[in-house]
């Protein structure tokens, strides 16, 4: 139940903190039962022979751990009980015309008659069934979660094909679907664009786990492991992201290619894999927001969003780059693993995430405007570039410009480094040869040359002409009239400061009338005193003709500088010496702030806290929250009360300040004093979690707005005002006469005004407005009393409708007058289908759509509901 509200929680407050993939040390192994029923048994795949389907489970095995193993973290060992194989067809439990629905209420029960349920840990029924639903083609079918649930741990059918078998069992481990095809799909998060590629989506290779699935399954494993035959434990450290190399958000105008560099160590890998994948999770009723494919995992830092072309045709890969992206922010999650896949020992794969955002903007994209296709160039010669900028988003940027010549698959040459992003610019090639190569398994030769242009500390890049269909990239042709030369561009001379790690000698190569030069490296260093203080790396580059060049880069090592600071920090010393002791004195003076201290003590603090809970989700404690939950709806309602008060009420502030040192008189007034301090903490007004503590005190600061604000001004008055009691002495004088009238004047002593306090109390109580709805969406099937799936605050003597989903979006609860009678929801199903009616539902995430009268209308929610 708890894990169900995490994963809720996480996905709407998923920018308030970095995600994280559960690591563990741990392998654990699943003994896996395979059920071949007689139908599967006697069909055209294995035709009634033994040894066909022995081997079919054999290479399921090796299928499921190659994924699992790497992804997941789990190994399945194959139980090879024949009793698993129905070759009987009186002793057939599922026929042909089952569909999967009923398939999965039984499949547990079947796989523990035939071998006992404490000789597997894992089950599943390959076999072929009716598909019910007319809508869709349903190949397999399985119960989420059920290998945390002794009863549902065999809940799974599938068609005899490994990567539906996979995807149902990944069901098994806790995993959604992700695919986006279909908009209204309550079973699916919607991550993938289409169809998808992951294995729990429906398209293709289906062969990987997505980082969502691999999130949401190892959160489940580190929970509830489930029952399983063994744990081997590993010391392996996981890798690390350096998480401040990566900003929180980059801008792109649309169809502009990007990549995310991903800077990770581990400290006992010899090998990372690294992935980025768009993360937008859509569930329900909501329309996806995904548009980009998920590149293959790869062992080069550096993750791609671009065009893909087949390795055996030539042609574009569907959906690998869609011409129509949308505009807006999007979410992508960049991951590290230490994977092991060519190991064939154990292991344990571990992780670590960061996450980014990426807003598309309309723009011009960042594009190579020269064409390069199948063109031939010479070595040494000069080559204008040109490509488009979005001068708003990369004002004051610059970029790299790379070579390639192996048709973008790598970039080993650098022709210029730090170039104002003008959107032009002239490069020198390099004098080497770049010919046509096959490209793939198409039977089409390319020009191999291909020219990237990078943002320097940005996401977004370019690439020159590269489609194998239209010539490729371009040829570069070495020109042998030209010296014996490096390749640029060549290392530099560089000072560093002692301590600063030592930049490495490059790799330098050659180009020459003569064969392939030969490039011999070497390294000098200075002393003194014992310490390195300079270090020169030389390059010796020689032909089979005798020509030779060098290159020499140096770099020296300055020593650390004396710090200064230290010395100027015992002068800052003295500065206490300016007497701070005025400023104690003032201290004296907020004595009246611990007045407003024991404000907070009222301790309401922990009821704002729960009070928001219940709405969104009440499920940790329904009932001590549902009724004092409309009371802080008003609470709030009286701040619109203060507002009026802060505007004069900053003018009497500094007033009363030094008005308490006045000793007598101010005494009575800093009794406004500490009404106007707590004002400020009503301006933070969305501070129910903020600043619950001051709330209190804002209570009563409202209900002296009307007097204080005028008061404070007459106060200072009222102290003269003693004096005219003396001036009726010479009332005598007739003159004077109309001064007795200011006498009554005195009678402002209503100063004590400020007292009645309590009078105004009643007004920020105004009556409460029309309650919200509220929905108690947590349920624990073996409470009983209120513990229920509850609405409240709906039109009294009106109808609730109530409609429940399971997660493959069945429905398993329907009531048109819900709430009536004692008629409510308690985790039972009324609805014949997956499960019989009046059956106890699985624990687990379930949807709701309510219907109900409000305020006089007719209104539909729509959310989650957890049943534990």
């Amino acid at each position: 139940m708890r894990f169900f509200i995490c994963v809720l929680l996480l996905g709407i407050a998923q920018l308030s903190a970095q995600p994280t993939i559960a690591n563990t040390p741990t392998l654990r192994v699943y003994r896996l039962a395979i059920n071949i029923p007689y139908n599967t048994y006697s069909s055209w795949l294995f035709e009634k022979d033994t040894d066909k389907v022995k081997q079919f489970w054999q290479e399921t095995e090796h299928f499921l751990n190659q994924m699992y193993m790497r992804d997941i973290g789990v190994r399945f060992e194959l139980v090879k009980d024949e009793r698993l194989i129905i070759t009987d067809p009186k002793k057939e439990v599922f026929k042909r015309q089952h569909n999967a629905s009923y398939i999965i209420g039984l499949a547990t029960e079947a796989i523990n008659d035939l071998i006992g349920s404490e000789n597997y840990d894992v089950g599943i029924c390959v076999t072929y069934f009716t598909n019910n639903r007319k809508s869709m083609v349903l190949r397999g079918l399985s119960h989420i979660g059920g290998v945390y649930h002794n009863e549902h741990k065999g809940a799974a059918v599938a068609v005899p094909t490994k990567e539906v078998i996979a995807h149902e069992i990944g069901h098994l481990f806790g995993a959604r679907h992700t695919f986006s095809g279909v908009n209204f799909d309550y079973a699916s998060e919607k991550t993938e664009y289409d169809k998808g590629q992951s294995v729990m989506s429906s398209g293709n290779p289906r062969d990987f786990f997505s980082l969502s699935s691999i999130e949401l399954i190892r959160r489940y494993l580190s929970e509830q492991a489930g029952h399983r035959s063994k744990d081997v434990s590993f010391a392996s450290a996981p890798p690390r992201i350096d998480k401040s190399q990566i900003k929180p958000r980059y801008t792109l105008p649309k169809d502009t290619y990007f990549s995310f560099a991903i800077p990770a160590t581990d400290p006992d890998s010899q090998q990372l894999y690294y992935m980025a994948e768009q993360h937008d999770v859509r569930l329900g009723e909501e329309t996806s927001v995904a548009q980009y494919t998920i590149p293959q995992p790869t062992t080069i830092p550096l993750v791609a969003f671009k065009r893909q072309y087949h390795k055996h045709t030539g042609s574009e890969v569907a959906n690998s780059w869609i011409r129509e992206l949308q505009t807006g922010t999007f979410t992508f999650w960049l991951a590290v693993s230490d994977a092991q896949p060519h190991s064939d020992k154990d292991y344990i794969t571990q992780y670590d995430l960061a996450e980014t955002q990426v807003v598309v903007t309309e723009g011009t994209p960042f594009k190579i405007t020269t064409s390069t296709a199948n063109k031939t160039y010479r070595g040494g010669s000069k080559l204008t570039l040109t490509w488009s900028v979005d001068k708003p988003i990369f004002e004051g940027t610059k970029v790299r410009i790379w070579l390639s010549d192996d048709h973008g698959q790598t970039y080993p040459y650098l022709l210029a480094d730090g170039v104002e992003n003008t959107g032009s610019y002239e490069v020198t090639l390099p004098n080497i040869a770049i010919r046509k190569q096959p490209y793939g398994s198409s039977g089409l030769e390319v020009g191999a040359g291909v020219i990237k242009i990078e943002v320097i500390d940005h996401i977004a890049f370019a690439v020159s002409d590269e489609n194998p269909k239209a010539g490729g990239g371009f040829i570069l042709e070495k020109d042998d009239d030209l010296p014996l030369a490096f390749v640029l561009p060549l290392p530099q001379d560089k000072n560093i400061e002692e301590g600063e790690p030592l930049p490495a000698q490059a790799t330098l190569r050659a180009v020459g009338p003569c064969d392939i030069p030969t490039v011999t490296p070497s390294v000098t260093e200075e002393r003194k005193e014992g310490k390195l203080t300079k270090i020169t790396y030389q390059w010796l580059a020689t032909d089979s003709c005798g020509n030779q060049v060098t290159h020499t880069q140096v770099i020296t090592i300055n020593p650390k500088k004396q710090e200064s600071v230290p010395p100027s920090d015992p002068k800052p010393a003295p500065t206490p010496e300016p007497t701070p002791e005025p400023t104690p004195k003032p201290a004296p003076t907020p004595e009246p702030t611990p007045k407003p201290a024991p404000t907070p003590e009222p301790a309401p603090t922990p009821e704002p806290t729960p009070k928001p809970t219940p709405t969104p989700e009440p499920a940790p404690a329904p009932e001590p929250t549902p009724k004092p939950t409309p009371e802080p709806a008003p609470t709030p309602k009286p701040a619109p009360t203060p507002e009026p008060t802060p505007t004069p009420e900053p003018m009497p502030k500094p007033a009363p300040t030094p008005e308490p040192a006045p000793t007598p008189e101010p005494t009575p007034k800093p009794a406004p004093t500490p009404e106007p301090t707590p004002k400020p903490a009503p301006t933070p007004e969305p501070a129910p979690k903020p600043a619950p503590t001051p709330e209190p005190a804002p209570k009563p600061a409202p209900t002296p707005e009307p007097a204080p604000t005028p008061e404070p001004t007459p106060t200072p008055k009222p102290a003269p005002t003693p004096e005219p009691t003396p001036k009726p002495a010479p009332a005598p004088e007739p003159a004077p006469k109309p001064a007795p009238t200011p006498e009554p004047a005195p009678t402002p002593a209503p100063i004590p005004k400020p007292a009645p306090t309590p009078a105004p109390m009643p007004k920020p109580v105004p009556t409460p407005e029309a309650q919200e709805i509220i929905v108690y969406n947590g349920v624990f099937a073996e409470n009983g009393g209120e513990n229920y799936f509850r609405v409240e605050n709906t039109d009294p003597n009106t109808p609730i409708k109530v409609l429940i989903f399971n997660e493959m979006g069945l429905i398993v609860y329907e009531n048109v007058h819900y709430q009536q009678n004692g008629d409510v929801f308690r985790g039972y199903a009324n609805v014949k289908g997956v499960i019989t009616s009046g059956q106890s539902l699985p624990s687990g995430t379930y949807f709701y759509i309510l219907s109900y009268t409000h305020n006089g209308k007719q209104e539909t929610k729509k959310g989650y509901l957890y049943l534990k």
